[in-house]
């Protein structure tokens, strides 16, 4: 029998309801969420995707900024059968008509059943986008009941490359590919008891979402979220997070050890909590892993 990704997560969270999972650091401020909370977001949102017509195998893209909300949608999904992919949200910085015209071609090619948006992307995606657009904070407020019994589909969900250089191409994960992977990384990490991830990377990309969103899934470890754009301009959050939730577990690629060397060398944090600081995604440097153990060595 396929092995369910979130057989495990929502056992453990029937049991354990009162318990803390989730911390979020949005541009909303910072929530924190037991496992019940989310659970019960998630019923929310299978209720509304069946009430959408989603059925097991129907792709729905997730375009929308990092929070709980979010985390659920793409939980919910993957318990009715379907197939999630977190799409990543437009930034100030970007041009809207090649980042919409980005995106319509990814969805031209996937079809999906239907694409979630929260309010900063959802007047801007319906004008740009010829696809089914729904307010996903409206499916939260309809509060709409739905039990959760996992519904099995082969594929687990739907990951992107980047479309850094060409249209973003996208692989089909398996249950049973990601269950292995996530078996045999948490035991290469040795998971303990008490790990905690944080992380501010983009649920969109493979780092962020496999080895940090589904890692703490998977195992049911507590997940601190601190949403990308609110990094970037504060990237000693990072620090405040790890400080605050005595985090031990953090990924990121190369450039970010550079640049928290240099932004946020003079900042006063304990990070004597910290267990492991995964280097990936980019080419790993060894001067780069030298600079921030120089710069952060006396913070523990």
């Amino acid at each position: 029998m396929t092995p369910h990704l979130l057989s495990g997560f929502l056992a453990f969270s029937e049991k354990y309801p009162q318990r803390h999972w989730l911390t979020t650091n949005a541009a909303r401020g910072i929530t924190d969420w037991t496992f019940g909370d989310v659970s019960k977001l998630m019923s929310g949102f299978a209720a509304g995707f069946k009430n959408y017509g989603v059925a097991p195998g129907d792709v729905i893209f997730i375009l929308t900024d990092s929070r709980a909300e979010c985390v659920a949608a793409f939980l919910a999904a993957m318990s009715i059968g379907a197939i999630p992919s977190f799409m990543p949200p437009i930034s100030a910085r970007q041009d809207p008509r090649r980042f919409w015209d980005a995106q319509a071609a990814v969805i031209e090619r996937v079809g999906p059943r239907l694409i979630l948006a929260s309010e900063r992307t959802l007047e801007a995606g319906q004008a740009w986008l010829k696809a089914p657009i729904v307010d996903m904070d409206a499916i939260v407020r309809s509060e709409v009941a739905h039990s959760l019994v996992l519904e099995t589909h082969p594929v687990a969900f739907l990951q992107h490359t980047s479309g850094t250089t060409a249209t973003k191409k996208g692989v089909m994960i398996s249950h049973a590919a990601a269950t292995a992977q996530l078996e045999s990384y948490g035991a290469r990490l040795a998971l303990s008891e008490s790990d905690r991830i944080v992380s501010w990377l983009p649920l969109y990309h493979d780092m962020g979402l496999v080895a940090c969103l589904l890692l703490s899934v998977y195992f049911c470890k507590p997940l601190t979220l601190i949403d990308p754009f609110v990094w970037a301009l504060r990237p000693q959050l990072l620090f405040e997070m790890i400080e605050r939730q005595s985090g031990t577990l953090v990924w990121m690629p190369n450039f970010a050890f550079n640049h928290m060397a240099r932004v946020a060398a003079q900042a006063s944090h304990d990070l004597s909590s910290l267990r492991m600081l995964i280097n990936c995604s980019e080419p790993c440097r060894p001067e780069s892993m030298e600079k921030f153990q120089g710069a952060f060595e006396s913070a523990g």
